[in-house]
């Protein structure tokens, strides 16, 4: 009796303030006490194991939990509120998205459900689908909804409850066998046809190279002729994106196992560019790159005009304005913080104004750290 008051308790500090989903039963809500703004779900059919694995290990493919509850045959869930766009919405406004955007999007959903997949026994998704696919304003993916996620049982034949998406669903979820990993393989196969092509490989099978196999391979009406995780599915797309070099039909144990463990990281988006993904050969480019530019500052030096050596606080500060600048560019380039699409025209489709506008933002930013770093030199001479 006293955890169902524990329970109450916890609950009563997140309010209503807006409606989601009513037919589903997913609403906004305020704590409070911090005023932040989160997002509570009733669900009536569910696998708390999945909701407690996820809010255990913070990974960031997933919205965060906050509190999962059971109440009266339900699962109460206040979780994290996204700011962003589905990968559906993205597709409608877009239209069909590029190789590497596609493949962007595919290898990050193969670190997330290799993180549900890892798990003893393994959890799989089973409604894989664009809907469920959030891209927030920070350019971080997450699977938004994970209530059809189940336990995968050896021993079972099918499953004893029928979930999936008509398209994205396998074969196996409609009775002709039970789901497990190679059924969440067959919904991204799906996925990435339709980012390729607007259209599902039944109606329109995909021509781009490389992936046109990739896309067969996981939509095999036989789970046995898929891939047999997303490891191997991962790995092929990364050699089509150039990202890996070809080592035969041998997928290596240890590739997957470095992907698992960095599905159980927190990636985090405010890290400097090139730590971001936790990727090794990107941190070692951002070792040597960001080494290069404190080279680069700390080599430069100021003269006069009669050619003699500037005093050590114009050089200093003349060092560091430059390095600011050259990180200021960095992050422009990368798109720190998804701070190109805040900028003025950031979000437009005409690439050139795009430009002109990160072109005219970076020269104002560059003036204004100048101007500062002369500013701080007259207050330290004085």
């Amino acid at each position: 009796m006293s955890s169902e008051i524990e329970n109450e308790c916890r609950l009563s500090y997140f309010k209503v303030i807006g409606t989601v989903n009513e037919k589903h039963n997913v609403y906004y809500v305020q704590n409070v006490e911090d005023k932040k703004i989160y997002v509570k779900k009733t669900l009536s059919v569910y696998n708390k194991d999945v909701y407690e694995y996820i809010k255990s290990t913070g990974s960031a493919f997933y919205p965060k939990i906050y509190e999962c509850v059971e109440k009266d045959n339900h699962l109460i869930v206040i979780e994290e509120y996204i700011n962003g766009d589905t990968l559906e919405e993205i597709i409608r406004k877009r239209g069909m998205l590029s190789e590497k955007e596609t493949g962007d999007i595919a290898i990050r959903l193969c670190r997330a459900l290799s993180l549900l997949h890892s798990h003893v026994p393994a959890f799989i998704h089973r409604d894989i689908k664009p809907s469920n696919i959030m891209i927030t304003n920070d350019n971080i993916m997450k699977i938004i909804d994970i209530n059809s996620a189940k336990e995968f049982h050896e021993n079972s034949s099918e499953d004893t409850i029928l979930f999936g998406t008509k398209n994205y669903a396998a074969p196996e979820q409609f009775g002709f066998g039970q789901s497990d990993k190679r059924t969440d393989i067959y919904a991204l196969g799906v996925l990435i046809n339709v980012c390729l092509t607007g259209q599902f490989p039944k109606d329109k099978l995909c021509t781009s190279h490389g992936f046109r196999e990739i896309v067969k391979k996981c939509t095999n009406i036989e789970p046995q002729n898929r891939y047999n995780d997303v490891g191997e599915l991962m790995n092929d797309i990364m050699v089509v994106l150039g990202m890996r070099q070809q080592s035969g039909n041998q997928y290596k144990k240890s590739f997957l196992d470095s992907q698992l463990n960095i599905a159980g990281i927190k990636p985090n988006p405010r890290f400097l560019p090139g730590f971001r993904t936790l990727i090794w050969w990107k941190m070692i480019t951002a070792v040597l790159g960001y080494g290069f530019m404190v080279w680069l500052t700390m080599t430069m030096n100021m003269t006069e005009k009669d050619g003699s050596q500037s005093p050590p606080l114009e050089t200093n500060c003349a060092r560091i304005a430059f390095f600011l600048i050259l990180l200021m560019t960095v992050f422009l380039v990368t798109d720190y913080l998804g701070m190109r699409s805040r900028l003025p025209f950031g979000k437009s489709k005409n690439n050139l104004l795009k430009f002109i506008s990160a072109a005219v933002v970076w020269f104002i930013a560059a003036i204004a750290i100048i101007v500062l770093m002369v500013a701080v030199m007259f207050v330290l001479a004085a």
